[in-house]
């Protein structure tokens, strides 16, 4: 499944800097009201260093949800080299967040494996030895919602936007009235003007809803705030979170809650960065996958066990490989809705030979 050898990117010593494509295919398409989704394609970049430790980083480029072009990604990851040094340029994980982050978290991992700690507690030594991870759904399937519950999760993510507000509006009430203890984390991608976000706001306020990305296109930081100061749901952003700046978004305090892609964000660092900055103002974090594999799920697991101590108790979205028929290695496993972290050194993620 990975490409290496003949078709590598790199014309460097293969065992310091090498490069492999994938390709994952979804199990089923991951809908929403930005585009679908039918398969995840990318690259596994490994860097090892003279003591024959490997570290690992995931480049898998989404447009969609922020980062650049495949072809841009890897231009850029034809410019890395061996000796690559962190931290990463700003200027360069803003342009080239998805290959960024792969490259800086192939150092990380050979780093943290160097000083025999977890990439977690190399970033963090008070970081949380387990998280909490929300379920991921598709859309408003009363099924699927009440399978996830089953298997004890207890905030459940789905894409709505997909209908009009007040269809969704009963799809909701409908499951609502299913649901023992379950929370839902709705996800709208942008898909509404201001009065039917509004509106479905004002029809959802007595329901079992934990909170509300995205709910406009086109935000404005005054239009979110304001959509925020009338509504007991969180609002958060994630997508428009480039567009309206996260210094900005620190100064309105528009929203209650930024959702944290460090694929979307150039890497680890710039979102642990980012993350520290939100939760000083108050401001919730939640630190969530792009559909990667295996090895950027690890990396980004760690990071959320890093950055939990900010904001305790919040569940992250880092169940996504179960939406994947195969991966190029095991993800973190998640049991009754919880990952349990162990002292492993590095990122914790081993590829499949």
């Amino acid at each position: 499944m990975i490409n290496n050898g003949k078709n590598s990117l790199l014309s460097v010593d293969p065992n310091q800097y090498s490069i492999g494509s994938y390709r994952l295919n979804l199990k089923q398409e991951w809908r929403s009201h930005s585009g679908n989704i039918n398969a995840r394609t990318g690259w596994l970049v490994s860097m090892s260093g003279n003591n024959k430790l490997t570290g690992y980083g995931d480049c898998a480029p989404l447009p969609a949800a922020g980062t650049e072009t495949r072809e841009l990604a890897e231009s850029c990851l034809k410019h890395f080299r061996s000796d690559t040094v962190l931290p990463i340029p700003e200027k360069l994980a803003k342009s080239c967040p998805a290959a960024c982050f792969a490259v800086e978290t192939a150092l990380l991992d050979l780093e943290s494996k160097n000083a025999g700690v977890s990439l977690a507690h190399h970033l963090n030594p008070s970081a949380a030895d387990s998280i909490l991870v929300n379920g991921i759904v598709g859309g408003l399937e009363i099924e699927n919602i009440l399978s996830m519950e089953k298997q004890d999760y207890h905030v459940i993510k789905v894409k709505i936007g997909l209908d009009s507000p007040s269809a969704e509006v009963g799809k909701l009430r409908r499951i609502a009235e299913k649901l023992e203890n379950a929370r839902l984390r709705l996800d709208a991608n942008g898909a509404w003007s201001r009065e039917q976000a509004q509106y479905l706001l004002s029809e959802i306020e007595d329901l079992p809803v934990e909170s509300i990305e995205e709910p406009i296109k086109s935000p404005t930081l005054g239009a979110l705030k304001d959509l925020q100061q009338n509504t007991r749901v969180p609002i958060a952003i994630d997508e428009s979170l480039r567009t309206l700046g996260l210094r900005q978004i620190v100064a309105e305090q528009a929203v209650s809650r930024v959702v944290l892609k460090p694929m979307v964000l150039g890497g680890i660092i710039p979102t642990l960065k980012a993350a520290k900055m939100l939760t000083s103002a108050g401001i919730e974090v939640v630190v969530t996958t792009a559909l990667e594999s295996a090895a950027g799920v690890w990396a980004t697991t760690q990071l959320a066990a890093a950055i939990d101590p900010l904001c305790p108790g919040m569940y992250h979205g880092l169940d996504t490989s179960r939406w994947l028929e195969r991966n190029i290695g095991a993800p973190p496993e998640i049991k009754r809705g919880k990952i349990t972290l162990t002292d492993q050194p590095g990122t914790g993620f081993t590829p499949y030979e």
